[in-house]
């Protein structure tokens, strides 16, 4: 549940008698709080600032994928889009 770590909950969200939020929840934490409020400052650029390309639809790896692996050093990965949505594709739906 991204909300939690968005909104610093994570202690909120686990319940009673659980462990504090981990390191790597408390780094995530803050990034996505400073990603949310440079898009809300400046949603044309603020991304860019800490590293997003601007999106470009199905043209290239403009899709970014957040901590994958758990990686906080290196938060965001590009991706290619398609690779999603060819799912919904053989469905009929969307692309």
């Amino acid at each position: 549940a991204d909300q939690f770590i968005l909104f610093g909950t994570s202690q909120k969200g686990r319940g009673p008698g659980t462990p504090p939020p981990t390191e790597l929840e408390q780094e995530a934490t803050v990034y996505m709080q400073r990603a949310w409020s440079a898009f809300i400052l400046d949603p044309a650029k603020g991304l860019k600032t800490l590293g997003w390309p601007r999106y470009k639809g199905y043209s290239g790896e403009t899709l970014v994928d957040i901590f994958r692996d758990n990686e906080v050093d290196v938060p965001i990965h590009t991706e290619n889009p398609t690779a999603y949505d060819a799912g919904c594709a053989s469905l009929g739906l969307g692309l």
